[in-house]
C-alpha cells in the first residue's frame, strides 16, 4: 500500500470517528447498568412508596395508588406489604430523586436464584391497586407496559393531585 492510500484510509477513519461523536448526543439515553440495584424491602409506606435496604425511600415509577385516607389506598398498601415486606427486589432507577427526595424506579421481584420474577409496577395495575401515569422520568408507559395500554388508559399526570379511589376502567 503506497503512502497516498494510507493517508486516505487514515483520514477516512478520522472522519468516521468524528461524525460518530457528533451524533452520539442524538441517541436515546439508556439508563446505565449500575442504576439497577438489589436490596431487601424493609418497609412499605403505602401502595407505591417503600424503603429498600441500600437504596432508601423508593417511589414506583409511572404508577399511582390511591392515598391511604381511603379504603382503596389501604387495600393497595396491604397488597404491597403482602408482596414486598422482607423480599429481595431489583430497583431500576428511572429518576434520581423526586421533589420529596425519593428515588423513582421500576421494581422487580426476584426469585431465590436472584432472577427477575415479576414487574411489581405492572402487578399493582393488573391487581386493581394502581393506575398508569406518565410521570416525568426516563421511561414512558409505552416503553414499559405497552401490552397493558390495550386495557388501561394512561391517567394524566397533574402535579399535586391526590387520588382516593381508582377511576372507572381500573380496579380488579
Amino acid at each position: 500500500m503506497n503512502l497516498s492510500w494510507k493517508l486516505i484510509l487514515a483520514a477516512s477513519i478520522v472522519a468516521i470517528v468524528f461524525i460518530s461523536l457528533i451524533f452520539v448526543d442524538y441517541l436515546p439515553e439508556v439508563p446505565e447498568e449500575d442504576q439497577a440495584l438489589i436490596g431487601m424491602v424493609t418497609k412499605v409506606v403505602d401502595g407505591d412508596t417503600l424503603d429498600v435496604e441500600g437504596v432508601g425511600r423508593v417511589r414506583l415509577a409511572d404508577v399511582d395508588c390511591p392515598e391511604l385516607g381511603g379504603d382503596a389506598g389501604k387495600r393497595a398498601a396491604e397488597y404491597a406489604k403482602n408482596q414486598l415486606n422482607g423480599r429481595e427486589v431489583e430497583v431500576v432507577i428511572t429518576q434520581d430523586k423526586d421533589k420529596y427526595g425519593r428515588t423513582v424506579a421500576h421494581l422487580y421481584l426476584l426469585n431465590p436464584l436472584g432472577e427477575r420474577e415479576a414487574h411489581f409496577n405492572k402487578m399493582l395495575v393488573v391487581s386493581g391497586h394502581a393506575v398508569i401515569k406518565d410521570y416525568p422520568d426516563a421511561y414512558t408507559p409505552q416503553e414499559w407496559c405497552p401490552q397493558l395500554l390495550h386495557k388501561y388508559a394512561i391517567v394524566p399526570y397533574v402535579s399535586g393531585e391526590r387520588m382516593y379511589e381508582l377511576p372507572e376502567g381500573y380496579g380488579a
